[in-house]
């Protein structure tokens, strides 16, 4: 189903792969919330080094994300450069608890004779998807009381008393 290398297909000179693929990569980023909107594109050399395998290249996807602020969906391009350590094997290691090197956060386990490369391409790209998106630096979000879009105008709510904490008990004590 997915995009799958076989280990017997890469030369000892390495493989080169253009990815252009939209139906694949938008399943397995609609299966994990994700919605794209253009084929992603990747450009991947592999080449297996002493038991292990490694995949660098280039990543690129038109993704639709929703805002943190104002709550709209916007278009964003995400790309990255990446290598991936792929070693044959389970993962049976890092089931007990320690402190990961930080060679050993680049490695990947895999089984099998086959890796699926649109797999790795889309963890590529959700490692660059920001955390907090905005449709824009300056956005201003939604009104706290109204819920109205602040970027499409002014609301009509009242403006907030902006009271120092440590006098807010003063507010209600009457003066004679």
């Amino acid at each position: 189903m997915f995009m799958k290398i076989k280990l017997q297909d890469i030369s000892p000179e390495g493989l080169g792969v253009d990815v252009k693929e939209e139906e694949e990569f938008r399943s397995i980023a609609e299966q994990r919330g994700v919605k794209t909107l253009s084929p992603v594109t990747a450009h991947v050399d592999i080449r297996r080094i002493s038991g292990a395998v490694e995949i660098a290249g280039h990543v690129a996807a038109r993704l639709s994300l929703k805002c943190a602020r104002c709550l709209e969906d916007y278009a964003s391009t995400v790309e990255t450069d990446f290598v991936r350590h792929l070693v044959r094997g389970k993962d049976k290691e890092r089931e007990k608890e320690k402190e990961l090197t930080p060679e050993e956060m680049d490695v990947t386990f895999f089984e099998g004779d086959e890796v699926e490369l649109l797999e790795i391409l889309f963890e590529e790209v959700s490692l660059e998807m920001p955390t907090k998106p905005l449709c824009k630096e300056d956005c201003r979000g939604l009104c706290p009381r109204c819920g109205k879009d602040l970027n499409k105008g002014e609301c009509k709510c009242p403006p907030e008393e902006k009271i120092d904490p440590r006098f807010a008990k003063l507010k209600g004590f009457k003066v004679k």
